[in-house]
């Protein structure tokens, strides 16, 4: 909820984007960034290769499109899928005087902070 940065009188402005995640049967997500490597086979493919062949998925066989071998170990180890409304933005004025952080134009409107969890479900 941004406990500490309601405490440091920071200005909230709501949600960031909202996201579908991939969760993996260890509860881990696999990050939009780890699967572009994958489908790209860009410098660290290997490491998210091995850790879904870790947790079930078959190897890429040779010759396979690797973002087709990437739907199939994640369909093959039952990882699904999530929606995340969006991770809460705070904002703070930034100066090295309080009249200059007092001129600071923040974009986003300030809204009222969250202070209940069933806040959180609106």
């Amino acid at each position: 909820m941004g406990t500490i940065y309601q405490a440091s009188n920071a200005r909230y402005t709501g949600r960031g984007a909202p996201a579908t995640l991939v969760v993996l049967p260890d509860g881990k997500i696999l990050n939009n960034r780890a699967m572009s490597k994958v489908r790209q086979q860009e410098r660290g493919h290997e490491a998210v290769e091995r850790r879904l062949v870790e947790l079930g998925a078959a190897p890429p066989r040779a010759g396979q499109r690797p973002a087709e071998w990437l739907w199939a170990a994640l369909d093959g180890i039952g990882a699904s899928k999530m929606r995340h409304r969006g991770c809460h933005r705070y904002a703070f004025p930034l100066g090295t005087t309080r009249s200059e952080r007092r001129g600071v134009r923040i974009a986003f409107d300030s809204l009222p902070y969250v202070k209940q969890p069933h806040e959180l479900a609106a």
